[in-house]
Formats: structure tokens, sequence, C-alpha cells
């Protein structure tokens, strides 16, 4: 119910922040849809399905297609370039604490910003997502801990969905 309720609030947002563009708002209510499904999944589980993060790569080279064939091109390698670039990350961070740091849906939900907003806004989201998990960890007074997790996919969502509507993004990189 909550995920069909914000897959409703996206589609309203998109109409007013797009206007009449059908696809826009169709799409925005697709996106807050499974950005919403994403999060509780990770927020409840610290795992999100396979079927969820596919989709969301999916839908957001579709909307790509259906704005321009080229752009596909361009948000098909920003969404590998994203996934392949934070599981280098992940690796790294391994081979120095001897244990993974960034889960596969984290991986996978980036690579799906990719999809959705294209190379230029991937720094972006990254930067307001890292933020808003500190924001977190400071606001719940969860400490640092070192078997301490915090699910990063609800923040990479709110920054996917941040960027999304606000077309273009505040600073162009």
């Amino acid at each position: 119910m909550a995920v069909l309720l914000t897959a409703l609030l996206g589609a309203l947002s998109s109409l007013l922040l797009h206007g009449s563009d059908m696809r826009g708002v169709m799409m925005g209510g697709l996106l807050a849809g499974l950005l919403a499904s994403a999060s509780l999944q990770d927020w409840r589980r610290r795992l999100v399905s396979d079927v969820t993060s596919f989709a969301l790569i999916g839908f957001g080279l579709l909307n790509a297609a259906l704005v321009s064939r080229p752009m596909v091109l361009e948000h098909g390698a920003a969404a590998l370039g994203a996934g392949v670039g934070l599981w280098s990350v992940d690796r790294l961070y391994q081979a120095i604490r001897g244990r993974a740091g960034i889960g596969g849906a984290d991986m996978l939900i980036f690579a799906a910003a990719g999809a959705w907003l294209g190379p230029s806004a991937l720094p972006w989201v990254m930067v307001l997502a890292a933020g808003g998990a500190i924001v977190v960890v400071v606001l719940l007074d969860l400490g640092i801990a070192k078997d301490r997790t915090l699910p990063f996919v609800p923040a990479l969502a709110l920054a996917l969905w941040t960027l999304w509507l606000w077309d273009p993004p505040p600073i162009p990189v």
C-alpha cells in the first residue's frame, strides 16, 4: 500500500514539476514506486530483490529511449559505469578491510541512477546520498561501530528522486 501511495504521489509531483508531459508523469510515478519498494526492502531486510533492482535499470533505459534513441547508449554506459565503479570501490575496500562494505543492491540502485539520469548526474547522486546517510547516522545517533550497517539504498533512492524532479540538475558537472 505504501509503495502504491508513493507511486501516486510521485506521479502527482512529476505532473506539478514537469507539466503535461505524460511520459514524464507516468515514468515519474513508476520511478517513485520502485524506489519506495527498494528502500523499504533494504531498510527492513538489508536486501533488495533483483526484480526490483533490474526493473529500475530497465525502466530507466526505457525512459531514455522514449526521450531519444541516442540517449539510451549514454544512459546505458552510465548505468554500467556506475555499477562497475561502485563494485570496484567495494573490491578495494574488501582488500583493505577484509570484509564487504557495499551491498549488491547499492551497486544496482546506483546503476539505476545512471540509467535514469545519465552520467552527469551520478556524482550528485552519490554526494546527496552520502550526505543524507551521514545526517541519518547523526540524527539517529547510530555511532560508528565495526559491526553496524546502515541501509544505503534509501539514501540513493532519495537522491535519485530529488535529481529526477530537479531537471536539469542544479549545478551541471
